[in-house]
């Protein structure tokens, strides 16, 4: 009998075990499916910050001239990444409202008013030219486990010449980022260049 009652202590405690693993277990499984969730609507992101506001419409600019980003965190980004990066900006400032028609200055010296106002143009001409300040790939396993400080991120600053005068006529920082598992380096840089086409069409900030 004694045996018998420590066999039936030993199931019962087991049992309760078993039972209290699976209700911490199907706890932490609900928060972490909601909060997995809410990141996927949420997580990726764009954030602009205003250097000089974009006060007179650029439609009138027939011509874009674009200036290759000089890059200040090398060797952070691949160099097809940088490639591509500034492909998706020449794509985006196509479909611009004026619909501009883009040339090219691939001169990966600083950005200066001398290099990019260099003649006055016979059609209005906008040179776009810029940094790329940072970018970081994040860690896909902590974006997995909801551990924080693991997005996707790449940030650029950007400014817009009138060609024949050298006058700043805009100058913003755009960030893109994204936290969730599904996060890639292209879709992210997608992002950031349509938030600077965005920028550069109606002057919007927020």
């Amino acid at each position: 009998m004694r045996a018998s009652g420590s066999a039936a202590r030993r199931v019962c405690a087991l049992a309760l075990y078993v039972c209290f693993g699976c209700g911490f277990a199907a706890c932490t499984w609900q928060e972490y499916a909601v909060s997995r969730g809410i990141r996927t609507v949420t997580g990726a992101r764009t954030q602009l910050h205003c250097i000089v506001p974009i006060t007179t419409p650029l439609r009138t600019y027939r011509v874009i001239e674009t200036q290759r980003l000089r890059n200040l965190a090398p060797g952070t980004m691949p160099s097809d990444l940088e490639e591509y990066l500034n492909d998706a900006l020449d794509e985006q400032l196509r479909l611009l409202a004026a619909a501009p028609t883009i040339v090219h200055e691939r001169d990966p010296a600083p950005m200066a008013d001398e290099s990019l106002v260099r003649s006055i143009p016979t059609v209005p001409t906008l040179a776009f030219g810029g940094f790329i300040d940072d970018y970081d790939p994040g860690y896909i396993g902590l974006r997995l486990v909801e551990l924080g400080f693991n997005h996707m991120v790449v940030t650029v600053r950007i400014r817009l010449l009138d060609k024949s005068t050298g006058q700043t006529m805009g100058a913003a920082s755009i960030t893109a980022q994204d936290n969730r598992v599904t996060a890639t380096s292209k879709g992210t840089i997608d992002r950031l260049a349509h938030r600077v086409a965005r920028f550069l069409d109606t002057g919007d900030v927020e």
